[in-house]
């Protein structure tokens, strides 16, 4: 087996795995061949040329892919950028591997060709910024099981693997392909379906969209009028019901969608004049943010959508207030960020 001792770590490239004692970290097979890069030269400065080379196989990558997928294997490693023991940034030349490497008995690492070549001339230009080519820009990021973003003018999906100590995500891909700006993306519970909001070039306000995560043309769910926009959607735990913001000159209401029927069902409560956060709770109430006006803070409430009661979670009496939170699993907390100014912020 191709395995080798870099560190404290042992790595089993055929298995795509690494161990440290009793723990094992599955790796994506990009972070695996971005190790084996560092690891056949261990303590020279390669630079992002050579990489695209040896890792991507040539295929070209921007500089934001190279800088997200080495820092998906410093956290597989426990590395800290700051203070490496691992994998050091050189400033405009590249990254170097500063932990020892070491062959293990049962066969040699680097016998593969790819790793025996000499380094071309590229790892030592002293400005290789100076020629290196331009790349096309693609984006990923991460958060659960399913993630997807806006950027530009699409919105990306990647996968997470979850290992004992890493949280890696790869392979993003495209999904929309509008042109505008594209916002606010929400999978429901299903991982079947995400929804977006969609603004077209000249368009003042954006229409509310549904696309499979699996492929294929994105659905229009709500068009926006010349004076109101739908956007902030989230999915209830049922995956029946769509909850929205709808904004228009008086500011912004919490409104709910019925997926089923293709019909708007009523709205619930006001939510101010800045864009809410809006999530299910488990038990089916929603938690939304929101301040009566600009000079007011801003609050997290809950709506019971049997009732419509709402209540305030959280009493922010000064500031900016309470504009970001973060649900537990089990919907019996919350973290949430309190300001009294833009900056500093205290989180609570």
């Amino acid at each position: 087996m191709d395995a080798y001792q870099v560190g404290d770590w042992t790595v089993y490239p055929q298995l795509n795995e690494m161990t440290q004692g009793d723990v094992t970290v599955t790796l994506e097979p990009r972070i695996v061949k971005l190790l084996n890069c560092f690891c056949a030269h261990p303590d020279r400065v390669l630079n992002r040329d050579l990489l695209i080379e040896k890792a991507w196989d040539g295929i070209i990558v921007s500089e934001s892919t190279i800088n997200h997928t080495v820092g998906a294997l410093r956290r597989a490693l426990g590395d800290n950028a700051r203070k490496p023991n691992y994998i050091q940034t050189v400033a405009k030349k590249g990254y170097r591997l500063l932990a020892t490497v070491s062959k293990l008995e049962t066969q040699p690492p680097f016998d593969a060709p790819q790793f025996n070549e000499t380094l071309d001339a590229a790892e030592h230009d002293e400005n290789p910024e100076a020629n290196r080519p331009r790349y096309r820009l693609y984006a990923g990021f991460a958060l659960s099981a399913f993630f997807v973003f806006s950027v530009g003018l699409g919105i990306f999906y990647t996968r997470a693997h979850t290992p004992q100590q890493a949280y890696l995500f790869s392979n993003s891909k495209p999904l929309t392909s509008l042109q505008g700006l594209e916002s606010n993306p929400e999978i429901d519970p299903t991982g079947e379906w995400f929804y977006f909001t969609h603004t077209a070039k000249n368009q003042k306000f954006g229409d509310l969209y549904r696309q499979r995560v699996a492929g294929g043309n994105p659905e229009l769910v709500m068009e926006a009028t010349p004076d109101t926009h739908e956007t902030s959607p989230a999915i209830s735990p049922d995956g029946k019901t769509l909850a929205f913001a709808r904004f228009d000159d008086h500011g912004c209401t919490v409104a709910l969608y019925d997926l089923a029927a293709h019909e708007e069902r009523e709205e619930l409560a006001s939510c101010g004049p800045y864009l809410p956060r809006i999530d299910w709770t488990p038990n089916g109430d929603l938690l939304f943010t929101s301040a009566s006006d600009r000079r007011t803070p801003s609050r997290v409430k809950r709506i019971n959508i049997d009732s419509g009661r709402v209540d305030e979670v959280t009493v922010a009496n000064y500031g900016v207030g309470d504009y970001s939170y973060a649900l537990s699993h089990d919907g019996t907390r919350i973290a949430f960020l309190r300001t009294t100014h833009w900056n500093p912020a205290t989180y609570m």
